[in-house]
């Protein structure tokens, strides 16, 4: 990811109000200590992110609620489709690109 990218989705979390989190590169770990307090300002995001950085989201009440289901096996995309409510924003990469729904 551009140094530009990653300043543009840290802003675009902020915007709502959602908390993002440096993660190390190519990793799912979080690149700080201390980093279920951390509350990034937009001001902030040069000294918290770098263009190495991963943008994760601290998920639940600091996120007003935000949850990530992950549909890892074939069984919980089965379900999903039965159980949860539609939602627009999805992702997952590329072998599997509809393997996380968001609430």
């Amino acid at each position: 990811m551009r140094w530009s990218e990653v300043r543009e989705a840290v802003a675009a979390y902020l915007v709502e109000n959602w908390i993002p989190i440096p993660v190390k590169p190519r990793t799912k770990h979080p690149s700080t200590s201390g980093w279920q307090h951390l509350r990034v300002e937009k001001e902030d995001i040069e000294q918290h992110f770098d263009e190495d950085s991963n943008v994760g989201l601290l998920l639940g009440e600091p996120s007003g609620g935000l949850v990530d289901v992950d549909l890892d096996v074939p069984e919980a995309e089965r379900a999903a489709d039965r159980l949860l409510p539609r939602t627009a924003m999805i992702h997952g990469r590329r072998s599997k690109p509809s393997s996380h729904l968001w609430y």
